[in-house]
């Protein structure tokens, strides 16, 4: 899958819908100057400067989600996020990363119909030793059926939170399933509980 990375140096701006969540840091600048590459690998690089606050967001977008996925993988992107937070590399035991970022600043994530983002913001001042680690978290990352099996509960429980024992997930759901009858937006995010009760690596 293609990743795309959005970097926003020495202050969070928040770009459409990117980093969700994330603001309160003031107003945007009146004008707008994205600095646009394309690596060799691939990675397709966004700057965005800003002055404002002496901090620094990234945003990693992996070009997969809801709708990437057939009926047999869905879900799958959503739980490769949560074995990404789980964590675990030759670097970093399992649940270090996240330990780290308590003191280091914010390390979060989300998936959604058409793409997943992990994102980091972080004080200037830290985000060596935090992007080390968010770079391994992400790319590092070696998955085990022990993995697998710890997170299946945790994201069951999500399933159960978001969709059946909440009654706007309900009836969310059942709009979907209602607005897209053959396009993959008719399933959820979190995927179907088949999928989820029997992959493995």
């Amino acid at each position: 899958m293609r990743l795309v990375a959005l970097i926003l140096l020495s202050s969070l701006t928040v770009l459409g819908s990117g980093c969700t969540g994330l603001g309160g840091f003031g107003p945007a600048p009146r004008r707008s100057t994205l600095d646009v590459r394309t690596l060799p690998n691939g990675l397709t690089l966004i700057l965005k400067p800003s002055r404002t606050r002496p901090i620094i967001a990234c945003c990693t977008y992996v070009k997969g989600g809801n709708r990437t996925e057939g009926a047999e993988l869905s879900g799958l992107s959503h739980y490769y996020e949560h074995l990404i937070f789980r964590g675990g590399s030759a670097k970093q035991a399992e649940l270090e990363c996240r330990r780290k970022f308590q003191a280091l600043g914010e390390f979060g994530g989300y998936t959604f119909d058409d793409a997943t983002g992990y994102y980091i913001v972080v004080p200037k001042e830290q985000f060596g030793e935090a992007f080390d680690r968010y770079v391994d978290a992400l790319f590092t990352l070696k998955p085990t059926e022990e993995k697998v099996a710890k997170e299946r509960q945790v994201v069951m429980e999500e399933l159960n939170m978001r969709s059946r024992d909440n009654p706007d997930g309900r009836a969310w759901r059942r709009l979907y399933s209602l607005a897209f009858t053959k396009h993959p937006y008719t399933r959820t995010t979190i995927g179907l509980e088949e999928v989820i009760r029997n992959c493995s690596l």
